[in-house]
């Protein structure tokens, strides 16, 4: 599977894409070699503030806010002896935050339109899209070529119902990852860190290490509603959930 971001023209369509066991292996799942990892972290005092730092830091590791994203190695396509799988139900990084920003599809890496993106969401996540919900989401958007698919392998979308947004304007709001404590708070909290969302005015920015971009969906119409399925093939779920830490 080819991490190319080019243009819509280089894209496959979704009977294009590599496939796994007969099923098409979405854009956004990473292959043998590139899931992300987290090197040896450290949290420093830095200029009056508590920061994680890898201990081996390297060019790219940081975004232009100067948070601290977890690593992807690149898949090395040239060995003969590499057979090469993916990671289902895992996310890569890097082609994660590409499709949040570009905008592009989550399944096929196709270039969208930002004044009309189509946008495919768990049903349950609309709940927060009404007057006074945060109408934050770390899922990309999916273009209408690729709903039917995702609509009918995707099991987040099969189990809860699915819900098709255009969205005529976001905002990249902050990102998901992992909040690592100071020393001042190791004690009480036991080492534990915490799994969440992380705005991009939130104190406890510079000591996440990111996983995913979280944007905020400001205006939107939605174009149908799907109820729960029964089973299918399907691609396997992520793992966890999120809790929302703004301060």
């Amino acid at each position: 599977m080819s991490a190319d971001t080019g243009g819509e023209a280089r894209s496959p369509r979704v009977e294009d894409l590599p496939k796994y066991r007969g099923l098409p292996v979405p854009y956004l799942v990473p292959w043998d070699g590139e899931p992300g990892y987290e090197p040896a972290i450290g949290v420093s005092l830095t200029d009056g503030v508590w920061r994680v730092a890898f201990a081996d830091e390297r060019p790219g590791d940081r975004d232009e806010h100067g948070v601290l994203w977890y690593r992807n190695e690149p898949r090395v396509d040239d060995d003969d002896d590499l057979v090469a799988l993916p990671h289902m139900g895992r996310v890569h990084e890097r082609r994660q935050r590409e499709c949040m920003r570009r905008p592009a599809c989550q399944v096929c890496g196709r270039s969208l339109d930002p004044a009309a993106v189509p946008w495919l969401l768990p049903t349950p996540e609309m709940a927060d899209m009404g007057e006074g919900g945060h109408r934050c989401t770390p899922t990309p958007p999916t273009c209408l070529d690729c709903v039917p698919a995702s609509r009918r392998y995707c099991p987040a979308l099969r189990e809860a119902g699915s819900t098709l947004l255009t969205v005529h304007a976001f905002t990249v709001w902050g990102v998901s990852g992992i909040v690592h404590n100071t020393p001042a708070d190791a004690v009480e909290l036991l080492g534990r860190r915490r799994r969440g969302w992380i705005g991009w005015d939130s104190e406890l920015l510079p000591l996440t290490a990111a996983q995913e971009i979280v944007v905020r969906i400001d205006a939107f119409d939605i174009v149908d509603a799907v109820p729960v399925d029964g089973p299918a093939p399907r691609w396997p779920s992520p793992q966890g959930g999120f809790t929302t830490i703004r301060k």
